[in-house]
């Protein structure tokens, strides 16, 4: 799939979402801004959680993430400097 066709299904899939909600995702950071990413697609790729093992029946190959709306604003290294 290509960059524009990630980047279209992104906006109809996040379309669906509740007006806060959009926003909250539209807000999140991004890393991705110089590697042809669209913005919600380098949204995603920044702010995504692997899920494992999650199979929907139709192809064991397929990835899939969440993009937690609090999980994704934690600040990795004050998260890392609290555990040490």
């Amino acid at each position: 799939m290509s960059l524009l066709q990630i980047e279209r299904t992104l906006e109809l899939a996040i379309g669906r979402l509740p007006p806060e909600s959009q926003v909250d995702y539209k807000t999140l950071r991004n890393v991705r801004t110089d590697d042809g990413s669209g913005p919600l697609y380098g949204v995603m790729m920044t702010n995504s959680y692997g899920i494992n093992k999650l199979y929907d029946g139709s192809d064991k190959d397929k990835n899939y993430g969440a993009v937690c709306k609090i999980g994704s604003r934690i600040n990795h290294r004050y998260l890392a400097s609290f555990i040490s």
